[in-house]
């Protein structure tokens, strides 16, 4: 299985580890009572470093990602995110995503387990109409075995 970079951090404050789409992952660190009395005095952590990334790039960059995303983000100021859903043709929510924008590309960041069929919408035609974007499942740096 993967591990994040603070998996040793998780293991020293006494987490439970899971399975999550082959991800080493935290569920719990004890007592949840107490986890929720830590979070609401002074704060918590979630690691998202196993979350997938996808960098889409392209003329068609943006047209892509609004018919797939059911939130407007060509008005999007560069270096700002916004959190969108994608849904299938029925309306069903397939995942929900927060989306990046940068000077030349968009970077939109995924559930984990989904991040290898969220990466693949680009190459469905309803989707892409054939239209020039590259869509590129972002390499895992944060990955160490």
């Amino acid at each position: 299985m993967r591990k994040t970079p603070f998996f040793d951090f998780h293991g020293q404050h006494g987490a439970k580890f899971v399975d999550f789409a082959g991800w080493e992952m935290p569920l719990t660190y004890g007592s949840i009572q107490e986890e929720h009395r830590q979070v609401r005095r002074a704060g918590g952590l979630f690691d998202v470093s196993h979350m997938g990334r996808i960098v889409l790039r392209g003329v068609h960059a943006r047209r892509l990602l609004e018919r797939v995303l059911t939130r407007r983000i060509s008005d999007m100021k560069e270096s700002s995110c916004r959190y969108a859903l994608i849904c299938n043709a029925s309306g069903g929510v397939i995942d929900d995503v927060i989306v990046y924008r940068f000077t030349d590309q968009w970077l939109m960041v995924c559930n984990a387990s989904n991040r290898f069929f969220v990466a693949t919408l680009s190459c469905i035609p309803s989707f892409s109409r054939g239209r020039y974007t590259s869509s590129t499942p972002h390499p895992d740096p944060c990955t160490y075995h």
